[in-house]
């Protein structure tokens, strides 16, 4: 029973190097890159579109064939018409 318990490394472990911040918490370099929303038509998902796309980022909305309603519908056109690559 005592060959089961695992044995510590040899090495020490050293921790991540980690990006530094200026003083109001956020780093100097944020992440970019491309945007997938699942959703974005939805109550919460429109916000995160919106934001995403007034970031600059390419924004890509995952959204179902011949939407349910007339208001999400509008919402799919409104975020197409921003620049949102719709995906079905």
């Amino acid at each position: 029973m005592a060959d089961m318990v695992p044995k510590p490394p040899s090495q020490p472990i050293s921790a991540a190097p980690t990006a530094s911040a200026p003083d109001n918490g956020v780093p100097s370099n944020p992440i970019s890159g491309n945007i997938l929303i699942i959703g974005a038509a939805g109550y919460i998902g429109k916000f995160v579109a919106e934001a995403s796309l007034a970031a600059g980022r390419t924004t890509y909305k995952l959204c179902r064939t011949g939407s349910s309603s007339p208001s999400k519908a509008a919402a799919v056109q409104r975020l197409q018409e921003s620049g949102a690559i719709v995906l079905h």
